[in-house]
């Protein structure tokens, strides 16, 4: 047998396995990843991709995120007669591993929706899923960069700018009008502080120092120091996670600085508030408001408690987590694979009751929901009056 008829049959031997597992191709694409496409008709399996800081400083926050959408896919495990498959992936909040992990899972994976819990990754995944026509939502991104970005985006929680504008707002009224800001450098926490400066300038307050720190600095004294030195009458910290909220506290408490603290979310999580509540006694908070007598949130919290002994140490961000799930199962049950479809819906449902309140997503893809501050008393939020 020659060298040509031996591929000629090899060739027909491959495109009849094709056609009897329906496979469509089975070939290296341009990223250089070996995808292989299946018969839509005989996959019945929907997957979403889920990215999110697992490991590494901000994987408290992740972790709490992925637990509520886990366990919304498992009491909701199908959507139009097809399993719902979510694959987790680490970024550890870096975007450049961000978006290597949605390729991974866009082009090996198949997943044609993804799910990014943080601000800095989403930015970087957004221009290539727009390019691949995949939809993204995000539970917990809130830099106000991402407004009215990509044609298939929407997420649980609104921008920056209501929670941090809300905050300026309140504490200018009890009286603080000389601040220094204290940030820590990704896109979040820069957009938190822009927004919580703006309003503050607004309202006739003045910023009269700004320092920052990189998320693996480990002493930020020189940075208290002078915020001791600044004549401020409050110290404004925006963070994106717990440990630098903790870091934050501690080396403040360790220098004796007699200020009133600020904070944004990170500092009402457990490993803040309660495991650090002598020093954390009398922080403001700045928060999503988050009402744990309402029918739906009671059930969410039972649930969620019931199934993580080891619960993540934010319920209101597993609950976001949980409801970024529900929106998403709710779009592709009304519209399937369509993505653009399954955007639309999501934005034009009008008011919805998750675990987390009432809110709705307007047409630039914001979650619309209140805001509150609170004030830690004995290792528990109490309302800020």
């Amino acid at each position: 047998m020659n060298r040509s008829l031996k591929l000629g049959t090899s060739a027909a031997v491959v495109i009849a396995l094709v056609l009897v597992l329906g496979l469509s191709f089975f070939a290296y694409n341009n990223t250089g990843y070996l995808t292989l496409g299946v018969n839509a008709e005989k996959d019945n399996t929907v997957k979403i991709g889920f990215i999110a800081p697992l490991s590494g400083p901000a994987a408290s926050t992740g972790i709490s995120s992925r637990q509520g959408f886990e366990l919304a896919n498992e009491l909701f495990p199908e959507v139009n007669g097809k399993k719902i498959q979510v694959i987790f992936e680490d970024d550890k909040a870096d975007p450049a591993v961000s978006l290597t992990a949605a390729k991974k899972l866009v082009e090996l994976d198949g997943a044609r929706v993804l799910v990014e819990a943080f601000s800095g990754p989403a930015l970087a995944v957004l221009p290539y899923i727009s390019e691949k026509g995949v939809l993204l939502a995000s539970s917990l991104a809130a830099t106000p960069k991402l407004n009215g970005e990509g044609k298939n985006f929407f997420r649980l929680v609104p921008s920056s700018v209501k929670m941090a504008t809300n905050a300026a707002k309140v504490v200018n009224e009890k009286g603080f009008s000389k601040f220094a800001v204290l940030y820590e450098i990704n896109d979040y926490s820069i957009g938190w502080k822009d927004s919580f400066i703006s309003k503050t300038k607004e309202l006739g307050g003045e910023v009269v120092i700004e320092e920052s720190f990189n998320s693996q600095d480990t002493d930020l004294r020189g940075q208290l120091e002078k915020i001791r030195s600044s004549g401020a009458n409050a110290l404004v910290v925006s963070v994106l996670s717990s440990v630098s909220a903790a870091k934050v506290l501690k080396q403040a408490n360790e220098l004796g600085l007699n200020i009133q603290i600020i904070g944004n979310e990170a500092f009402g999580f457990n490993s803040v508030a309660v495991a650090n509540k002598g020093i954390a006694e009398g922080v403001i908070v700045s928060e999503y408001k988050f009402d744990s007598n309402s029918k739906e949130t009671k059930a969410f919290l039972a649930a969620y408690h019931t199934k993580y002994s080891q619960a993540g140490e934010s319920d209101i961000y597993a609950a976001l987590g949980y409801d970024t799930y529900n929106a998403l199962r709710e779009g592709i049950a009304k519209c399937g694979s369509d993505n653009s479809c399954i955007t639309f819906f999501v934005k034009n449902r009008g008011v919805n009751y998750g675990a987390v309140g009432a809110y709705t997503i307007d047409i630039n893809g914001d979650a619309q929901r209140e805001v509150a501050l609170h004030v830690i008393r004995d290792g528990r939020l109490e309302e800020f009056k």
